[in-house]
């Protein structure tokens, strides 16, 4: 396990965060990492050119309302290896524990979290999430591999939908999570591709964008 103890000073100033090992272009993310009902930081620094991906967690020793954060790199070992391009932290089956979001299989995989008995933010593989299309039966919601989803409850109804572009770039995917609708277990997303040009946004090769697009 990596020793953070040793002190580092410059300029008579202690630095800290002297061991984090730097970060880049992170994916900033906050969870409950040691059960103690205090939001700590996860940034998850991926650098899509190169392939490098690194976890750093950061330990809330502050209060709720005043957090002061101190590196500790033991959570990390908690996350599993497999996460790429991008993270998200999000409660999907309302257990009051974060769950993972992230590509795999070209779009959208999840992991759910629970705690170890040492108190610790833990994961166990949920799986990909697909949705039922007419002649081709159940496909993987495509996530590009430059881009980060939104995951969020769209609609009001207490579970989350997600929203990404299709596999040209152009259009934007709405996938609606029909878990509420169909009253199945709140340990369950179900997608249901509810729109294939959300917003009437297009979007061009160079992210230019068109708006009241007639999506043809």
């Amino acid at each position: 396990m990596q020793d953070n103890s040793i002190q580092v000073t410059a300029y008579g100033k202690a630095k800290p965060l002297a061991w984090c090992g730097g970060i880049n272009q992170p994916h900033i993310c906050y969870a409950d990492l040691n059960n103690d009902k205090k939001n700590d930081l996860v940034f998850f620094d991926y650098d899509y050119t190169e392939g490098y991906k690194n976890i750093s967690t950061f330990i809330n020793v502050g209060t709720v309302g005043n957090p002061s954060y101190v590196y500790d790199s033991k959570y990390e070992l908690n996350f599993p290896t497999e996460l790429s391009i991008y993270l998200k932290l999000l409660d999907f089956n309302h257990d009051s524990i974060p769950d993972i979001f992230h590509r795999a299989s070209d779009g959208y995989t999840v992991y759910r979290g629970y705690y170890n008995t040492k108190a610790e933010l833990c994961f166990n593989y949920f799986g990909p999430l697909k949705y039922l299309t007419p002649g081709s039966g159940m496909v993987n919601a495509y996530v590009d591999g430059n881009d980060v989803p939104s995951i969020l409850d769209y609609d009001g109804d207490g579970d989350l939908d997600f929203f990404s572009f299709d596999q040209s770039g152009t259009r934007i995917y709405f996938y609606r999570n029909c878990q509420v609708e169909e009253g199945l277990s709140k340990d369950t997303i179900k997608l249901c591709l509810k729109d294939v040009c959300w917003g009437k946004v297009t979007q061009t090769g160079s992210r230019d964008y068109t708006l009241h697009s007639g999506c043809s």
